[in-house]
């Protein structure tokens, strides 16, 4: 069985395009293609053609642009890259136009550019960049960069269309399946929390179908998750599944057990009695503006007892909410895991509390069989979008 996706190639070839193959004798993600990355990141020793796409990640923190050539079999070969933070810039259109200017200059216009935008777009092209108060509209992008071939997609499409070119070292797997049925899902646990369904089954015109799953209200069925809940509404915050599987949501967990021990009320939290003081270091961490980060860091090395239980229950979540969204739209072609956070906490993903929640739901037959991997690629919503520019301006389509 084949992870088809929009790139495969001729079967002849018996590899695919970038993309996700399911390898016929065994039940887990291969790359197709003597298990090597899509990505060449120097370009050496691959014939380039004068086609160049490129793609963008535009996002409240950073500003990531790739330029891609396209090879003859429609494979993106990477060029280069400029990465810029956004705060270096007044408007979102000007770290666009300023890097298109200069690859202009230098001979190497791209033929289509593609900008996944971290925020909601309309019908005709225009997007607010939430974090940073900035608008973006593909007829002002085009106008400016002189350019007919330019579109914005959300950055969850972004991540979509990577998705499905991910393969070898850029995933990891979690569990095996098997792969059957028309569609996949992506989830990507990130500053909030969302997913994208995919649809790879056309090679010509591969589908993405972003998802609006983060403010999904949140299901409980244990005393911690009661507990969780209640802290949760106790600080203003609606439980739902953004809440608790975002990057966040690891020190709401934490901070709901720290606020359970105060009270001296194990009944909510069920372990054993947590009572040294977190270590300086840790303590110290969790004073600044990424306490989960020293969270999930104390619990992978088992320096802290109480990281560990809160980075156990995080995951949990992740399995339960995985669960619900492979089930819900039947996502039998596997279920996809991107994001920053996923590769920093794989090993916690591979202990049995993810995969016990994944199955603890009376629908675990069916769920049992569904492949689930990580994508280590950061880079993928960058791929995503040159694929993106690459599909429309019709760049080697079989």
């Amino acid at each position: 069985m084949e992870y088809t996706g929009s790139y495969a190639r001729a079967r002849t070839r018996q590899r695919l395009r970038g993309g996700l193959e399911f390898a016929t004798t065994s039940d887990t993600f291969v790359n197709a293609d003597e298990n090597q990355p899509l990505r060449v990141p120097s370009g050496k020793g691959t014939k380039k053609l004068n086609n160049l796409v490129l793609g963008i990640d535009l996002g409240g923190t950073n500003v990531r642009q790739s330029l891609f050539a396209v090879e003859s079999d429609g494979a993106l070969s990477l060029v280069e890259s400029k990465n810029t933070r956004s705060s270096e810039w007044n408007d979102a259109e000007a770290p666009i136009v300023s890097y298109a200017e200069s690859l202009r200059s230098r001979g190497m216009d791209p033929l289509g550019i593609c900008a996944a935008v971290a925020g909601p777009g309309d019908e005709f092209g225009n997007y607010n960049l939430t974090n940073l108060g900035w608008t973006l509209s593909e007829t002002s992008l085009r106008t400016n960069l002189g350019l007919e071939n330019v579109w914005l997609i959300n950055d969850g499409e972004g991540i979509g269309y990577g998705a499905m070119l991910a393969c070898g070292n850029d995933l990891a797997e979690i569990k095996p399946g098997k792969q059957t049925g028309d569609r996949g899902i992506v989830m990507f646990p990130g500053t909030g929390f969302n997913a994208v369904l995919l649809f790879p089954n056309d090679p010509k015109n591969p589908q993405v179908y972003p998802l609006e799953v983060g403010h999904m209200g949140l299901s409980v069925k244990t005393p911690q998750q009661i507990a969780v809940a209640t802290y949760l509404l106790s600080q203003g915050i609606d439980p739902s599944w953004e809440s608790v599987v975002c990057g966040s949501g690891l020190a709401r967990i934490y901070n709901c057990f720290m606020a359970s021990l105060a009270r001296k009320n194990p009944a909510e939290l069920l372990f054993a009695p947590y009572t040294s003081k977190p270590s300086a270091w840790l303590e110290e961490k969790l004073t600044g503006p990424l306490p989960q980060e020293a969270i999930s860091e104390a619990a992978l090395k088992h320096e802290d007892p109480l990281c560990l239980i809160a980075l156990s229950m995080y995951v949990e979540y992740w399995g339960y909410i995985a669960a619900n969204l492979a089930f819900g739209f039947k996502a039998t072609r596997g279920l996809l895991i991107a994001g920053g956070i996923a590769p920093q906490i794989l090993p916690a993903l591979r202990k049995p509390m993810f995969l016990k929640a994944f199955h603890d739901n009376r629908l675990a037959e069916m769920v049992s069989n569904i492949p689930v991997s990580v994508i280590t690629n950061t880079d993928v919503g960058i791929m995503g979008a040159a694929d993106y520019a690459r599909q429309k301006c019709q760049l080697f389509v079989r």
